[in-house]
């Protein structure tokens, strides 16, 4: 486990009501999907001092980086339709996941692009690398629905755990996803919420310095396929 995870004590269970949720224009083109974890999304959790509902620890929904590419994309493509798909469940249980139970909603939304930051919430105690490879890309074919021109982007471990990471990029290599190597962002502590709130968990998740430097990473990609 990395250090950035074991200061992360944040609980992985119920971070939101509902783990499909959508933006944008519906029907809309181009389409893309977020698939990630509380940095994606995180519901209001009274206890750890969190009252929001969008990537911890952004001072706003528009700083996340979901948003902030959001944003971009709708500079040039102002009728596109968006996804989010909160899986904290999946990272709690990946091995032989049932995806209808949580994620059924988003079976035929048919991405053009699935923009993936998602592993930090599996325990080390559960991790194998073969098997995170192999069901985190029977995830990704899941979500991508029907559309099996679908691109997709898959982060680097944000909390900079290397053997997570060496899964990451099994499954890049093998399956032929875009890694996106973010795993510098975490290690400059300016680029998390340290200070900005009471709950230790919470501090190390991204504020908003770091929500654009892994929005920048994603708009990079997109910029060669949009």
């Amino acid at each position: 486990m990395s250090e950035l995870e074991k200061r992360n004590t944040v609980k992985s269970k119920d971070q939101v009501s509902g783990n499909v949720t959508f933006e944008g224009k519906e029907g809309g083109s181009p389409r893309i999907m977020f698939l990630g974890n509380s940095i994606t999304r995180h519901g209001v959790r009274a206890e750890v001092g969190w009252f929001n509902n969008w990537g911890m620890a952004a001072s706003s929904k528009e700083n996340d980086y979901v948003h902030r590419v959001i944003s971009f994309v709708q500079e040039t493509h102002p009728d596109a339709a968006f996804c989010i798909v909160q899986g904290a469940d999946w990272e709690g249980k990946y091995k032989n996941y049932d995806f209808d139970e949580k994620y059924s909603e988003a079976k035929s939304f048919n991405p053009d692009v699935l923009i993936c930051l998602i592993s930090e919430n599996i325990p080390m105690s559960e991790f194998e690398e073969e098997a995170f490879a192999e069901n985190m890309h029977k995830f990704h074919t899941y979500l991508k629905g029907e559309n099996k021109d679908c691109v997709i982007i898959q982060a680097s471990s944000f909390f900079s755990n290397a053997d997570k990471d060496k899964g990451i990029k099994l499954c890049s290599e093998r399956y032929g996803t875009t890694y996106v190597d973010i795993f510098d962002i975490s290690r400059d502590e300016s680029n998390l919420a340290i200070g900005l709130f009471e709950h230790k968990g919470v501090q190390i998740h991204p504020g908003d310095k770091g929500m654009k430097a892994i929005a920048d990473r994603f708009i990079a990609e997109l910029k060669k396929i949009l």
